[in-house]
Protein backbone atom coordinates (compact mmCIF):
# COMPACT_ATOMS: atom_id res chain seq x y z
CA UNK A 1 0.00 0.00 0.00
CA UNK A 2 1.68 3.25 -1.13
CA UNK A 3 0.05 5.04 1.80
CA UNK A 4 2.25 3.28 4.36
CA UNK A 5 4.43 6.39 4.63
CA UNK A 6 1.35 8.24 5.98
CA UNK A 7 0.60 5.65 8.65
CA UNK A 8 0.30 7.06 12.17
CA UNK A 9 0.30 5.26 15.48
CA UNK A 10 -2.99 5.63 17.33
CA UNK A 11 -3.87 3.74 20.46
CA UNK A 12 -6.69 1.23 20.23
CA UNK A 13 -8.88 3.60 22.26
CA UNK A 14 -8.09 6.54 19.94
CA UNK A 15 -8.95 4.42 16.85
CA UNK A 16 -12.24 3.39 18.51
CA UNK A 17 -13.04 7.02 19.42
CA UNK A 18 -12.24 8.16 15.87
CA UNK A 19 -14.46 5.43 14.45
CA UNK A 20 -17.22 6.31 16.90
CA UNK A 21 -17.07 9.95 15.74
CA UNK A 22 -18.12 8.96 12.21
CA UNK A 23 -21.77 8.54 11.30
CA UNK A 24 -21.15 5.36 9.31
CA UNK A 25 -20.75 3.24 12.41
CA UNK A 26 -23.89 4.53 14.12
CA UNK A 27 -25.47 1.09 13.93
CA UNK A 28 -22.73 -0.53 16.02
CA UNK A 29 -22.63 -0.72 19.79
CA UNK A 30 -19.54 0.68 21.52
CA UNK A 31 -18.25 -2.83 22.31
CA UNK A 32 -18.44 -3.72 18.60
CA UNK A 33 -16.70 -0.46 17.65
CA UNK A 34 -13.92 -1.29 20.12
CA UNK A 35 -13.51 -4.67 18.48
CA UNK A 36 -13.59 -3.31 14.90
CA UNK A 37 -10.92 -0.76 15.88
CA UNK A 38 -8.43 -3.58 16.45
CA UNK A 39 -8.52 -4.28 12.70
CA UNK A 40 -8.06 -0.66 11.57
CA UNK A 41 -4.95 1.30 10.63
CA UNK A 42 -4.79 5.11 10.94
CA UNK A 43 -3.35 7.44 8.31
CA UNK A 44 -2.82 11.20 8.05
CA UNK A 45 -2.57 12.12 4.39
CA UNK A 46 -1.42 15.51 3.05
CA UNK A 47 -3.50 17.68 0.73
CA UNK A 48 -3.54 16.72 -2.98
CA UNK A 49 -2.30 13.17 -2.38
CA UNK A 50 -3.56 10.30 -4.50
CA UNK A 51 -4.72 7.55 -2.15
CA UNK A 52 -5.36 5.09 -4.95
CA UNK A 53 -5.64 5.30 -8.71
CA UNK A 54 -8.28 3.93 -11.04
CA UNK A 55 -7.40 0.30 -11.97
CA UNK A 56 -4.99 -0.09 -9.05
CA UNK A 57 -5.32 -3.08 -6.72
CA UNK A 58 -4.64 -1.81 -3.19
CA UNK A 59 -7.23 -3.72 -1.17
CA UNK A 60 -8.67 -1.59 1.62
CA UNK A 61 -11.76 0.32 2.66
CA UNK A 62 -11.25 3.83 4.02
CA UNK A 63 -13.32 5.77 6.54
CA UNK A 64 -12.81 9.54 6.59
CA UNK A 65 -12.31 10.74 10.16
CA UNK A 66 -11.43 14.30 9.18
CA UNK A 67 -10.81 15.93 5.82
CA UNK A 68 -12.10 15.68 2.27
CA UNK A 69 -11.50 13.23 -0.58
CA UNK A 70 -12.42 13.65 -4.24
CA UNK A 71 -13.38 10.55 -6.24
CA UNK A 72 -12.66 10.90 -9.97
CA UNK A 73 -12.84 8.72 -13.06
CA UNK A 74 -11.10 8.98 -16.41
CA UNK A 75 -13.64 9.92 -19.08
CA UNK A 76 -11.74 8.08 -21.83
CA UNK A 77 -10.58 11.36 -23.38
CA UNK A 78 -7.76 12.09 -20.94
CA UNK A 79 -9.78 14.14 -18.46
CA UNK A 80 -10.90 13.31 -14.95
CA UNK A 81 -14.59 13.62 -14.08
CA UNK A 82 -15.49 14.16 -10.42
CA UNK A 83 -17.93 11.49 -9.24
CA UNK A 84 -18.13 12.56 -5.60
CA UNK A 85 -16.55 14.63 -2.88
CA UNK A 86 -16.55 12.80 0.45
CA UNK A 87 -16.16 14.25 3.94
CA UNK A 88 -16.10 13.09 7.57
CA UNK A 89 -17.83 9.80 8.24
CA UNK A 90 -17.97 8.74 4.61
CA UNK A 91 -16.56 5.45 3.38
CA UNK A 92 -14.66 4.88 0.14
CA UNK A 93 -13.00 1.94 -1.52
CA UNK A 94 -15.53 -0.54 -0.18
CA UNK A 95 -16.11 -2.34 -3.49
CA UNK A 96 -12.50 -3.57 -3.64
CA UNK A 97 -12.86 -5.11 -0.19
CA UNK A 98 -15.83 -7.17 -1.40
CA UNK A 99 -15.08 -8.06 -5.03
CA UNK A 100 -11.27 -7.63 -5.22
CA UNK A 101 -11.58 -6.12 -8.72
CA UNK A 102 -9.31 -3.23 -9.73
CA UNK A 103 -10.35 0.21 -8.51
CA UNK A 104 -13.11 1.83 -10.58
CA UNK A 105 -12.01 5.39 -9.75
CA UNK A 106 -9.21 7.50 -8.29
CA UNK A 107 -9.32 8.89 -4.72
CA UNK A 108 -7.37 12.08 -3.94
CA UNK A 109 -7.27 14.18 -0.79
CA UNK A 110 -8.41 17.78 -1.27
CA UNK A 111 -7.18 18.87 2.18
CA UNK A 112 -5.08 17.28 4.92
CA UNK A 113 -7.14 14.15 5.70
CA UNK A 114 -7.27 11.56 8.47
CA UNK A 115 -8.62 8.13 7.60
CA UNK A 116 -9.01 4.75 9.20
CA UNK A 117 -8.39 1.88 6.79
CA UNK A 118 -9.60 -1.69 6.92
CA UNK A 119 -7.14 -3.63 4.79
CA UNK A 120 -8.31 -6.71 2.91
CA UNK A 121 -6.08 -9.03 4.97
CA UNK A 122 -7.43 -7.57 8.21
CA UNK A 123 -11.00 -7.98 6.96
CA UNK A 124 -10.27 -11.65 6.15
CA UNK A 125 -8.83 -12.03 9.67
CA UNK A 126 -12.02 -10.46 11.08
CA UNK A 127 -14.12 -12.96 9.09
CA UNK A 128 -12.15 -15.84 10.63
CA UNK A 129 -11.93 -14.48 14.19
CA UNK A 130 -15.33 -12.78 14.60
CA UNK A 131 -17.63 -13.88 11.77
CA UNK A 132 -20.76 -12.37 13.33
CA UNK A 133 -19.17 -8.93 13.51
CA UNK A 134 -17.82 -9.32 9.96
CA UNK A 135 -21.33 -10.13 8.71
CA UNK A 136 -22.73 -7.01 10.40
CA UNK A 137 -19.97 -4.95 8.81
CA UNK A 138 -20.63 -6.54 5.42
CA UNK A 139 -24.37 -5.82 5.72
CA UNK A 140 -23.54 -2.14 6.32
CA UNK A 141 -21.27 -2.13 3.27
CA UNK A 142 -24.02 -3.73 1.15
CA UNK A 143 -26.55 -1.19 2.40
CA UNK A 144 -24.20 1.66 1.54
CA UNK A 145 -23.46 0.29 -1.95
CA UNK A 146 -27.18 -0.25 -2.53
CA UNK A 147 -27.97 3.34 -1.54
CA UNK A 148 -25.26 4.64 -3.88
CA UNK A 149 -26.60 2.49 -6.73
CA UNK A 150 -30.14 3.77 -6.18
CA UNK A 151 -28.90 7.37 -6.19
CA UNK A 152 -26.85 6.76 -9.34
CA UNK A 153 -29.81 5.09 -11.07
CA UNK A 154 -31.96 8.11 -10.25
CA UNK A 155 -29.33 10.44 -11.73
CA UNK A 156 -28.93 8.26 -14.83
CA UNK A 157 -32.63 8.55 -15.65
CA UNK A 158 -32.09 12.27 -16.31
CA UNK A 159 -29.73 11.38 -19.18
CA UNK A 160 -31.78 8.61 -20.82
CA UNK A 161 -34.14 9.31 -23.72
CA UNK A 162 -37.84 9.00 -23.00
CA UNK A 163 -40.12 6.37 -24.51
CA UNK A 164 -42.06 8.97 -26.51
Amino acid sequence: MPMEKYKVQLSHEDRADALDSTDWYGEFEREQINHIATYLTAYEIPEDTVIFEELSTENFLGIIVKGRIKITKDNGEGSQVTLATLTQGKVFGEMMLVDKSPRSATATTEIHTHILALKGDDFERMVEETPTLAVILLKNIIKMVSNRLRRTSGQLVDYLPGDD
